[in-house]
């Protein structure tokens, strides 16, 4: 009965599309109408919301899936028992996972459906961007705070990614409201969530000190946390660290790289690089600027305060606010100097929704021309977001152009493409060259076993029910063993180019191996 389900589903797909994107809109011209003529009373949170959900929505079928997306589909497509153990020998926590899996049996597998969480996630993190800002600012303030986070370039691009990076930001930046509004049983599961949700949770955890530790409430809070999420720390997190070591993105810690979150966040990596150092620039100096605009008085006050040894309420909330956006990346980059390089600054997405705050907090007492400047930087940075300066290689160009069949077998030297090309095909025959070690990826033993990849020598593959495929993936982090088996099997007599695709980092090539009986 559930795959007669998701047959219908995937047939509706279209229909469930532009369902959920006319019944988003819909509702987001009602809020504006209705709160412009004043009848009723509408949420700015709800306002905020809309239009954060229908910037991602708009393109969220319009680009083709990554590497990490189709793994998102790979591990997603395993029953619930299994997405744990898998997710041990990978890098990430299961929660995302689960809930994506969740939403894979209701809606189906349509990259829409894969994504749809993210933007759903996207759009409750602008909501809490608000309530937060009003803590910090007046409410029509924090509303333009919003506005800016609903349309930052890269929040706007990890929104539209089936990936967990969104729902690690919710649930941070919810965790920080509960935090600031005393909901500490609210805190507790959010922070917690956050923790099963990806790694750097403890990061925000820690991040968050200067407001759990001044209350007794709070430490209870920050210790059931901790209790909480213990089993993962030791059966999980702790497992994971002992075999992560050569993935591409595990890279020694440099001091631009400590400012990578603001590049790769403010712009979505689409800009030319003088539009791209420009736009970090005016961001960085924004982001300083609001965090030191403490009034005169307020300094004084501090002063007073500490020589008494009490610490104001205004005091944690700015000193909080300082933590999220800095201590993450700090201590991330302190344990990559001391243990192990894990700079990830995608990770980094909760404290980037914060940065509207502080840029609204300096703005405010500014010239009009000012107000104005930023705001022309951020239409530049969103123009190339949802234009791309440069275009995106699509994959399911070359599954087209070399018309992959579900009776052919497909080879590949690196895992990346394997699981790219499975989302499209699964139907095929897919094997891995048995390379031993691959920066692409970081997975144990067990997840590959689990994730049922099959890793064998071109030599050994059985007979082929249809045509023997090889496929070619060439990039910067292609080993010398991987380079070398793509030389020996390129060279082989009866080889024959079929496809080919590729961009500045990536280049695709399809063969067909035309000697029958080979292997």
């Amino acid at each position: 009965m559930l795959a007669d389900y998701n047959a219908v589903m995937a047939d509706m797909d279209v229909f469930f599309r532009l369902a959920v994107l006319l019944a988003v809109f819909m509702a987001v011209l009602y809020l504006v109408v209705r709160g412009f003529i004043g009848r009723v009373h509408v949420s700015h949170g709800l306002i905020l919301a809309g239009i954060a959900l229908m910037a991602t929505l708009f393109g969220l079928s319009a680009h083709v899936m990554s590497y990490d997306e189709a793994f998102t589909a790979a591990i997603t497509d395993l029953p619930l028992d299994q997405i744990v153990p898998a997710t041990i020998g990978g890098v990430y926590p299961p929660a995302y996972y689960v809930v994506i899996r969740v939403m894979r049996s209701l809606l189906g597998d349509s990259e829409f459906v894969l994504r749809l969480w993210s933007a759903l996630c996207a759009g409750t993190a602008v909501v809490f961007v608000y309530q937060i800002g009003c803590r910090y600012l007046d409410r029509r303030r924090a509303l333009r705070a919003g506005y800016v986070a609903a349309l930052l370039p890269g929040l706007l691009a990890f929104g539209q990614t089936a990936r967990m990076y969104s729902m690690l930001a919710a649930l941070v930046l919810i965790a920080f409201w509960a935090a600031l509004n005393d909901r500490w049983l609210l805190f507790v599961g959010a922070a917690g969530l956050a923790i099963y949700t990806h790694n750097y949770g403890w990061l925000y955890l820690l991040a968050m000190t200067p407001f759990w530790i001044t209350k007794p409430r709070g430490r209870v809070a920050a210790a059931a946390v901790v209790c909480l999420c213990l089993p993962w720390l030791v059966g999980g997190l702790l497992r994971q660290l002992a075999h992560v070591d050569h993935g591409f993105w595990i890279t020694p810690i440099t001091f631009w790289r400590l400012f990578e979150p603001a590049l790769m966040l403010g712009t979505g990596y689409n800009a030319p690089p003088l539009v791209t150092l420009g736009l970090l620039a005016v961001f960085l100096f924004l982001t300083g600027a609001g965090l030191w605009s403490i009034h005169p008085a307020h300094v004084t006050g501090l002063h007073e305060a500490l020589s008494q040894r009490k610490l104001p309420r205004w005091a944690r909330r700015r000193a909080t606010l300082w933590s999220i956006l800095v201590v993450p990346i700090l201590l991330a980059a302190i344990v990559s100097i001391v243990f192990r390089p894990v700079y990830l600054s995608r990770g980094f997405i909760p404290g980037v929704y914060l940065l509207p705050i502080c840029w609204v907090m300096w703005l405010a007492h500014r010239p009009v021309w000012i107000k104005v400047g930023a705001a022309v930087a951020l239409t530049v940075a969103v123009v190339y977001v949802v234009y791309p300066a440069s275009a995106v290689l699509d994959i399911r160009d070359l599954v087209a152009e070399a018309d992959i069949q579900p009776d052919d077998q497909v080879y590949y030297v690196e895992i990346a493409s394997l699981i790219t090309l499975e989302y499209y095909v699964p139907e095929a025959d897919h094997y891995l060259f048995p390379y031993t070690v691959d920066p692409s990826q970081t997975f144990a033993d067990e997840t590959r076993s689990i994730l049922g990849l099959r890793s064998v020598d071109y030599d050994d593959l059985p007979e082929p029910e249809g045509r023997r495929l090889l496929v070619v993936c060439e990039t910067p982090f292609t080993t010398l063993e991987q380079q070398a088996e793509i030389d020996r099997l390129v060279g082989e007599p009866g080889m024959r180019r079929i496809a080919q695709i590729g961009d500045r980092s990536r280049n695709f090539v399809v063969y067909e191996d035309t000697i029958p009986g080979r292997g």
